[in-house]
């Protein structure tokens, strides 16, 4: 009978793997009037706000061409959940038996 390393499995036997999609929520506040520090005053979840000269790994939610502190927000889902570069379902490692 060969050996089954050949399957190339990086994970123990028995392991579990946690699933990497999740739902993702977040929620940006603004001001009633738009004043000199920003149309935006707060950010929650996946939502964070920054200025203009910041830099993100994130893609920018703009609201204007002139951006100025606080009116931009930007969207990352990795700040509230597991996050891969595959999407993937719970799944565990087991090691398969034939029985005759």
């Amino acid at each position: 009978m060969p050996d089954a390393s050949f399957t190339a499995n990086a994970r123990a036997l028995g392991s579990r793997q946690a699933d990497a999609s999740q739902k993702i929520t977040g929620r940006v506040q603004s001001r009633a009037a738009i004043s000199a520090f920003g149309a935006l005053i707060g950010a929650t979840g996946a939502f964070q706000l920054h200025g203009k000269t910041e830099v993100t790994n994130s893609a920018p939610v703009a609201l204007d061409t002139n951006i100025t502190n606080g009116d931009a927000a930007s969207f990352d889902s990795s700040r509230v959940v597991r996050t891969s570069t595959e999407n993937r379902s719970v799944n565990g490692a087991y090691h398969p038996r034939i029985h005759a």
